[in-house]
């Protein structure tokens, strides 16, 4: 018996299994993390992820493998279907591969899940539930540092926002005026150009005492879109990437105490 060439089996077989397993089959993941082998590798890579399709080897009940490790579940997924290949018995005559993405199979675990991305391979990538979770709030467009960390070959961009006051700006404004009586905003848009990179608005709070986190809360639930808001330079870890003072841009200033108009 062979194959559609007329070879045997066998033979097709161990031609897939040197395809799946050699270094010049490379997926996304793989230029991904070359390029950021010595800068921010966990940023870009969460992004990668997020926007990049893992392949599954579902079983006749539709679940994944899984194994634990640590105490912790994983999913075993693979970067491209051919690699899927390579953890297939000669014997196997049926194989079934679904598409998938790591938020997806994140949301919808019922505990902490980590990925093994092409495991028992050379290329393998162990992803851990936190990181797991990264990318998850990474798809769901969250403002997370993994977001707006650039790493080499990208560019985190932070510029003035609209010269004149948008519904946003409004929208924040009347959540700072019931709770952050005098405060200030500096207003500006922030883009990571890069894998995965999008736009955010940024509303850096200055003065008038506000509760971070009731402010928080109650600028999110006004803005109805994910924003980066900073209360006095918290949280430090966005203020850092940011590190709005050092860009030469001129920030408009919103008076939160101003009429409005």
């Amino acid at each position: 018996m062979g194959d559609a060439t007329g070879a045997p089996v066998s033979d097709a077989y161990a031609r897939w299994q040197a395809l799946a397993t050699s270094s010049t089959t490379a997926s996304v993941l793989d230029v991904v993390r070359n390029v950021a082998a010595a800068t921010s590798p966990w940023p870009i890579l969460v992004r990668a992820l997020a926007v990049t399709p893992v392949y599954l080897r579902v079983g006749d009940d539709g679940r994944a493998e899984t194994s634990r490790a640590d105490g912790e579940s994983y999913v075993h997924a693979y970067s491209t279907p051919v690699r899927l290949t390579a953890g297939v018995g000669a014997d196997v005559e049926e194989l079934t591969i679904r598409e998938a993405f790591v938020a997806d199979l994140v949301d919808r675990a019922e505990g902490p899940l980590g990925v093994r991305i092409d495991p028992g391979l050379a290329s393998e990538q162990v992803v851990p539930p936190a990181m797991a979770r990264e990318v998850l709030a990474v798809a769901d467009g969250l403002p997370v540092p993994a977001a707006l960390t650039a790493a080499e070959g990208e560019e985190l961009r932070v510029e003035a926002g609209p010269e004149s006051m948008t519904d946003l700006d409004r929208r924040v404004r009347a959540a700072l005026l019931e709770h952050g009586d005098g405060a200030v905003v500096r207003r500006a848009v922030a883009t990571l150009v890069g894998i995965g990179g999008r736009t955010w608005p940024v509303y850096s709070v200055l003065g008038g005492g506000p509760d971070p986190i009731v402010l928080s809360t109650a600028v999110q639930r006004a803005a109805g879109v994910p924003l980066v808001l900073l209360v006095d330079g918290r949280p430090a870890g966005l203020a850092e990437v940011l590190h709005l003072d050092a860009h030469a841009v001129d920030l408009a200033v919103l008076d939160a105490a101003a009429s409005a108009g």
